[in-house]
């Protein structure tokens, strides 16, 4: 790790649940949420993981899936009244970002000093040189 904090998935997957069950909820579903952390990157391994923790490792996934599609299931038009509501409340953008208007041609292109990040980078040979 760099630094950062990481933060328990499990915990994350908690606060999750609980936001998804209260806007469920709010919409007048009464719709059970079973909430699992699932880790896709097939790189990944978890050490003593305790049973019976809601995670799905990558190894996983795919038996998972398949079961999951084996569950008889009937949608009907509570689901797609939810579905269309679920939709409506989708937000394409994010309204916190404030990302300064540029553009391509506007933004300045080279080599930076690893230091002062200065532009005043020459090249001498396999050498790269700050003049600050």
């Amino acid at each position: 790790m760099n630094g950062d904090e990481r933060k328990d998935p499990l915990v994350q997957m908690e606060r999750s649940s609980s936001q998804l069950r209260q806007l469920l909820r709010s919409l007048g579903f009464t719709i059970k949420v079973e909430p699992y952390v699932v880790h896709v990157n097939p790189e990944f391994t978890l050490y003593q993981a305790p049973l019976g923790t809601p995670i799905i490792f990558p190894t996983q996934v795919h038996r998972y899936v398949h079961n999951l599609n084996l569950l008889p299931s009937k949608l009907d038009r509570k689901h797609e009244i939810l579905t269309d509501k679920l939709i409506s409340l989708h937000v394409e953008e994010d309204p916190y970002a404030q990302l300064p208007p540029y553009t391509y041609q506007g933004v300045r292109k080279g080599i930076t000093c690893g230091i002062c990040h200065s532009f005043s980078i020459s090249v001498h040979g396999w050498n790269c040189v700050c003049g600050n």
